[in-house]
């Protein structure tokens, strides 16, 4: 009688933890098959795309400065770029969370990010031998009249 007793509240134990395994496995399913949050900063691709154009010529000229100066320049570049781009400081933060939490957005946004740079320092080169040019003819024109 005794044996019988321990055999019923033993499988009682094991129905009742294949039950909390259920539980557990139903709401970590759940859990994945949640939908994103909405977020308002995200709805502008373009916006996005030139912060991170903008953050990556930052971290391009610190990376040129002397250590001692980056933290204060790193500092006054972001409060620059957030007023700039009229983000608030939330929503900068928010950003860049969401941007850690979410790989594939950021290679999107990445690969945008290094188009558009591309196409600005193209732009920059024919803006250079423009000016080159309109140098030379200057130059040209001041040695013949002395």
């Amino acid at each position: 009688m005794k044996f019988q007793n321990q055999m019923e509240i033993f499988s009682y134990l094991l129905i009742r933890r294949n039950y909390i395994k259920l539980f557990l496995l139903i709401c970590g399913i759940s859990a994945c098959q949640q939908e994103k949050a909405f977020y308002p900063i995200l709805d502008d691709e373009d916006k996005l795309v030139n912060v991170f154009v903008d953050l990556y010529i930052a971290e391009s000229t610190l990376n040129k400065q002397p250590v001692w100066v980056r933290d204060s320049l790193r500092t006054s570049f972001r409060n620059n770029i957030i007023l700039i781009h009229d983000l608030s400081e939330d929503e900068f933060d928010t950003l860049f969370f969401l941007v850690q939490t979410d790989m594939e957005s950021y290679k999107e946004l990445n690969a945008k990010a290094v188009a558009r740079i591309e196409e600005l320092s193209k732009e920059l080169e024919s803006r250079e031998e423009e000016l080159e040019e309109v140098g030379k003819i200057d130059e040209d024109n001041l040695l013949e009249k002395n």
